[in-house]
């Protein structure tokens, strides 16, 4: 494993450990990151605890390592990153369609290979005017996700040679759809109870 994928697991490995709880301090919680990235280094049968984990876990990618992040500030401070719940919900969406988009291309539902697209150079572009469009929409948070992804694979921080990999993975993908499909029924329960609204008036009068 080259220096950039093995930084990146091992700071992959604290952010998730960090953003664990509730409301800390900024030294509790660097002081928890550090203590957890001395813990990943330590070596069983010359594997530190990182490299037994990476099997099971995967390389975390630049969206998730960004949604842990803001977890950890919203912990220390919860109005410390302006990012509205629309734009949460936004990008979201974005990575449960994403996710499921590839997975039905791997499963065979149609020829055309989703993946093989993120091989190819077009791809950072097309990544980069999504970006500008962010900006465009005022939403800086998840454009200036969209660029370390391409810098991100551009210097190969993960081990792959696929923008895909970058943009999101199977745990963000997971978490995404969950969140969506979660938002979805709330909302179909707060109609349902609010089409209620005038029968029960009707029929207390």
């Amino acid at each position: 494993m080259t220096a950039g994928p093995w930084i990146w697991t091992h700071l992959s490995f604290a952010l998730v450990v960090a953003s664990i709880g509730g409301k800390t301090t900024k030294r509790a919680c660097l002081l928890l990151g550090i203590c957890t990235f001395a813990i990943g280094l330590v070596r069983i049968d010359g594997i530190d605890i990182c490299g037994r984990l990476l099997p099971f876990t995967g390389s975390l990618s630049v969206g998730s390592v960004c949604v842990l992040c803001l977890m950890i500030l919203r912990r220390i401070q919860p109005d410390i990153v302006p990012y509205t719940k629309a734009e949460q919900f936004a990008a979201t969406v974005f990575w449960a369609c994403a996710g499921t988009l590839l997975l039905a291309s791997a499963l065979g539902f149609w020829r055309s290979d989703v993946y093989a697209v993120g091989y190819l150079p077009p791809a950072a572009w097309v990544v980069l005017l999504g970006s500008l469009a962010a900006v465009f929409v005022r939403d800086r948070v998840f454009a200036g996700y969209l660029v370390v992804a391409v810098v991100a694979w551009q210097f190969r921080i993960v081990e792959s040679a696929n923008l895909w990999d970058y943009l999101l993975d199977p745990w963000l993908t997971i978490g995404s759809c969950m969140v969506v499909t979660r938002n979805c029924l709330r909302r179909g329960s707060t109609v349902t109870k609010s089409d209620d609204l005038p029968n029960t008036a009707i029929a207390d009068s």
